[in-house]
């Protein structure tokens, strides 16, 4: 231990350097001086497929469009008057849950509560953001519980092409890597096509607009945000994000409790 502590700072690289020397990490070297190297998540390449060449805020790096983007979600996405925009599936949602639990009750049925309470989340989540419950819909079926997984593990996957860059696709197509981050990829589009022609096909009443709702708003209203070109691609990439990271918590927690 002595000896390693006496060559860390002949060989540790700079940022891992505190100003004194010591072997602890430079928190000033990370947040002012290298704050732009820092800043952004890695590239990997299942990530950029899955977000449309990284055009959402989650996987987006550092730069105009990540502050344009970032931008539309705390004014226009998630700022106070969306939120209170949503009060009605609130409502609506726990309204449902005290017909059921009343239901219950009535028949002296058993309840499981920690599941009436996340399914109660999630199809706030859902709902808010499709304009769809999860339970008893199209959503809630093996299927597209499959198409979730494939994505979620398209995420986590590390390609060849991410380390060696000019010969690393080659790889990536003989283990049919590609083939996988194109079939989840096509099946995700299929998805939000088909989500985004119902939202245009109808008109949505009156301070019941959903997420895909706002952001087609968005689409149309460019002249808002001039600095970027908010196009169809960023409104799939923006509910890649908000479906994977809802319906994941919401798959992963029944799988839990049937265990």
């Amino acid at each position: 231990m002595a000896t390693f502590q006496k060559i860390w700072p002949c060989y540790a690289p700079p940022a891992w350097k505190s100003a004194s020397g010591c072997g602890l990490f430079g928190t000033k070297e990370v947040l002012k001086i290298r704050d732009l190297e820092c800043c952004s998540r890695p590239p990997l390449a299942g990530s950029a497929k899955l977000s449309y060449n990284n055009l959402d805020v989650a996987f987006s790096p550092y730069g105009e469009h990540w502050r344009e983007m970032r931008k539309i979600c705390v004014i226009k996405l998630f700022s106070i008057k969306s939120v209170q925009s949503f009060q009605f599936v609130r409502d609506k949602e726990i309204d449902s849950l005290i017909n059921d639990l009343n239901q219950s009750s009535l028949s002296a049925a058993t309840v499981d509560v920690s599941a009436k309470m996340f399914a109660l989340t999630a199809s706030m989540i859902l709902r808010t953001a499709f304009g769809k419950s999860f339970c008893g819909s199209e959503l809630d079926n093996d299927r597209f519980e499959s198409l979730i997984h494939r994505a979620q593990s398209t995420l986590g996957s590390f390609a060849a092409s991410e380390f060696i860059p000019n010969v690393g696709w080659i790889v990536d197509w003989l283990t049919g890597l590609h083939a996988k981050f194109e079939r989840s990829f096509h099946e995700l589009d299929d998805f939000f096509g088909l989500v985004i022609d119902e939202h245009l096909n109808r008109t949505p009443q009156e301070r019941k607009e959903d997420l895909v709702d706002l952001l087609l708003s968005i689409e149309r209203g460019q002249s808002e945000f001039g600095e970027i070109q908010f196009s169809r691609d960023c409104t799939k990439a923006v509910l890649m994000v908000r479906l994977l990271v809802s319906v994941y918590f919401t798959l992963n927690f029944s799988h839990v409790r049937a265990g």
